[in-house]
């Protein structure tokens, strides 16, 4: 391809990806009117300011921007989002300090929404977070498709020593709750969320070399390791990516069902929680804090793999 396309061709898959990082925005916006009525700001930056910069805290973000918004970090390229629907959202939801420095290029017209409105905002109305989840995993588990052959999926922890006794015992209640508080999923959960999932939960020992779900069957439900290595294999494209304790098997997408895309086996002797998925977001509904927990693993999992899949094409090209 000549260096023209290829330009062009980086330049359109970058703009979509930004969309995409929008996504729970857009998704919420019919909510977000009579919020942005009753709590936003309306803001406007000259060309060259700076609206925030990384490192700082997430006290809020900015819906309904309008105008050209650079965003920039370490060790990617600039990306311009043009006209979105806001900006600053992923680091709200994953409660980390800004991971991009975002500055006017044009004159920007937005509204900043206070973090603290905004949950207070979803707990009162969930149906906005279901929707909001189903597309960001959906989104999240594309970006996966785009990163073979290994997804882009952290690299596992190891099995470690088999225990002594049968090879897939049962877990105790403060084994299980430990396994449960690992995980990235419910890492901000407070201790009666967990205790209610561990209560859902479904326990599943697996010999090694043999199948935790194949593909087609794992609709409708979700998997966490708590013991062992589970080696999780897509095809086309082909995929082979590994997932040890704490980890969700397939990574967030398993939160809309891509698990269903995948054949699971066990790499050692596997002790596994099996959750549907509907009794998983009633808990959620229950629990807000819950609830914070999951967007705040996704979001930093979706702000990953997006810096993941540029750092990527950046090096192909290079080469």
């Amino acid at each position: 391809m000549p260096n023209g396309d290829a330009t062009a061709a980086r330049i359109e898959r970058i703009e979509r990806e930004l969309v995409l990082r929008t996504r729970l925005i857009r998704l919420a916006e019919p909510g977000l009117e009579p919020l942005a009525a009753g709590f936003a700001e309306n803001v406007t930056f000259a060309p060259g300011a700076v609206i925030y910069r990384a490192g700082d805290r997430p006290h809020d973000f900015y819906a309904f921007a309008r105008g050209e918004i650079e965003l920039a970090a370490a060790g990617v390229p600039p990306w311009i989002l043009k006209s979105q629907s806001g900006i600053g959202l992923l680091d709200v939801l994953a409660d980390r300090p800004r991971a991009f420095t975002a500055t006017a290029v044009t004159k920007v017209r937005a509204m900043r929404v206070a973090a603290s409105d905004y949950f207070d905002f979803l707990e009162e109305r969930f149906e906005l977070v279901t929707a909001a989840l189903h597309g960001v995993t959906k989104d999240i588990h594309e970006i996966h498709l785009s990163l073979a052959p290994d997804g882009g999926f952290p690299e596992a922890a190891p099995a470690g020593a088999p225990a002594a006794g049968p090879p897939c015992g049962p877990l105790s209640l403060m084994q299980s709750l430990g396994v449960l508080r690992d995980s990235p999923l419910f890492r901000r959960a407070n201790v009666q969320a967990l205790a209610r999932l561990t209560a859902l939960a479904r326990e599943v020992g697996v010999d090694a070399g043999d199948t935790l779900f194949r593909r087609g069957d794992a609709a409708g439900k979700f998997f966490l390791v708590a013991r062992g290595v589970v080696e999780a294999t897509h095809g086309a494209p082909e995929i082979v990516a590994r997932f040890g304790r704490a980890d969700l098997v397939c990574g967030f997408g398993a939160l809309a069902s891509a698990d269903y895309q995948y054949t699971a086996t066990a790499r050692s002797p596997v002790i596994a929680f099996s959750f549907a998925v509907e009794d998983f977001f009633d808990v959620m509904e229950e629990h807000f804090e819950l609830t914070r927990s999951v967007l705040a693993g996704m979001a930093a999992e979706y702000e990953r793999l997006l810096i993941e899949r540029e750092r990527r094409a950046a090096t192909t090209s290079a080469g």
